[in-house]
């Protein structure tokens, strides 16, 4: 594209209108994230009889024992699931799992639909992009999450953080007596296996809108900031 074809595309109304448009959907998709993967974590809580209430990026369930204790050194970690396990009941175990799955499920259950949907739009409306194709893409988005807690996991492992993560993945696969690293694997490859069944689509688009796809970005890292730092402590201590 030449340079004034360029600036007239960005300038125009339409333009302007369509850029509104994925700056919107950019800044939603960390809210709509994050509180969706908290929402279920809640509703599992509540479900299970456990005085819960609901944070930003987490969720409290009072003396229900479904949260583990911080473990600072990686050496300590597999004595430290092993004692968290023995430290519950049976059936707190199974309820352990069952808070903590519910937030992954839920977030990769949502990617994978939204991707497919999203997929199926893309055949229907190859060179246009919509409002909906931007929803479904920040949804798809989601899928994003598991491997990313998969490679957040093995940096702390290796020491490259400096706090070993004990995430939902790596709770329930603890208390239902799994390896440590199996549940969080799971998720990835199934996130993986999404994103690699639109991958045509989803090149094409990202060739077709790139630079909406780095200004939906953009401001969906400005959203995280923002929410994570100031804004979701503030409304949801």
């Amino acid at each position: 594209m030449h340079h004034t074809q360029f600036r007239s595309a960005l300038f125009s109304k339409p333009a302007w209108r369509q850029w509104l448009v994925v700056a919107a959907c950019g800044f939603l998709a960390p809210i709509w994230l994050v509180l969706s993967h908290e929402a279920a974590h809640f509703l599992a809580a509540r479900a299970l009889g456990w005085d819960a209430e609901l944070h930003w990026a987490w969720v409290s369930v009072g003396d229900a024992g479904a949260t583990a204790p911080a473990i600072r050194d990686v050496t300590e970690v597999e004595a430290a699931l092993a004692e968290y396990r023995e430290s519950l009941s049976p059936t707190e175990r199974r309820q352990v799992a069952v808070f903590s799955l519910s937030g992954p499920i839920q977030t990769l259950v949502f990617g994978v639909v939204a991707a497919l949907l999203w997929r199926r739009r893309r055949r229907v409306a190859e060179g246009s992009s919509t409002v909906t194709d931007w929803l479904l893409l920040g949804t798809a988005a989601f899928l994003i999450r598991s491997p990313l807690v998969a490679v957040e996991t093995a940096a702390a492992d290796m020491s490259w953080l400096p706090t070993s993560i004990w995430g939902d993945e790596v709770t329930a696969a603890a208390v239902l007596g799994l390896p440590r690293y199996s549940l969080v694997l799971l998720f990835a490859a199934a996130s993986v296996g999404a994103l690699l069944a639109i991958r045509s689509p989803l090149l094409a688009f990202l060739r077709a809108h790139r630079v909406r796809v780095v200004g939906f970005a953009t401001w969906a890292v400005v959203s995280s900031l923002v929410w994570d730092s100031l804004l979701g402590p503030s409304l949801l201590p």
